[in-house]
């Protein structure tokens, strides 16, 4: 009982006692905590809209409750990150996709030629020298965003090497595990190219 008469004394000479809160931000504030799987949270939140409490302060509510601000600042702030996640994770699905088409090679027309194969000098038709009358170039993937795709579905480690699992058993295995990742090597540093 001392205890509790000592806070409404701190809030008298320290704080506001009267209503500061606007409907709007006080039914925010229950339907936020109304998330929390702290009891005491839910409470203040179903309190904060109750006809008893609509001339108490969000302060006195939280008093009733033995609630400080840095509890119920901690449980808002780790309630809207949650939902941040979640809303933030419908859009992992559209974002994974892009980075997976941004990896992929790709051919697209000579700039050089304009899609023709020949290029005019001094009044004079030659084969394109860029793509070599192919009226196509090739185009690398983004070596960045193949390391990504690959790590996102475990085919590297977080460090870039590849993830191999060698059945160590088996004698017939065609290729080592230096050969693999010699063979490799070039597709994720970015020096590979289509010949």
């Amino acid at each position: 009982m001392a205890d509790r008469q000592k806070r409404l004394t701190a809030r008298k000479l320290f704080c506001q006692t009267k209503l500061m809160e606007s409907p709007a931000q006080l039914e925010l504030m229950a339907s936020t905590l109304a998330l929390s799987s702290d009891p005491r949270m839910r409470d203040l939140g179903v309190r904060c809209m109750a006809n008893a409490y609509k001339q108490h302060s969000f302060a006195a509510v939280m008093d009733e409750l033995s609630l400080t601000w840095g509890q119920v600042e901690a449980e808002v702030r780790s309630i809207r990150k949650s939902e941040g996640y979640i809303r933030a994770s419908q859009h992992l699905p559209d974002l994974m996709e892009q980075v997976a088409i941004d990896a992929k090679s790709r051919t697209e027309s000579c700039t050089t030629c304009h899609g023709t194969g020949v290029v005019r000098r001094d009044k004079e038709t030659e084969i394109c020298g860029s793509c070599h009358g192919l009226k196509e170039i090739y185009v690398p993937g983004e070596v960045e965003r193949q390391k990504l795709v690959f790590e996102t579905f475990g085919l590297i480690g977080k460090n870039g090497g590849p993830l191999v699992h060698l059945d160590l058993r088996r004698t017939d295995q065609s290729e080592g595990l230096e050969e693999l990742s010699q063979s490799v090597a070039g597709i994720l540093d970015g020096s590979w190219k289509m010949k």
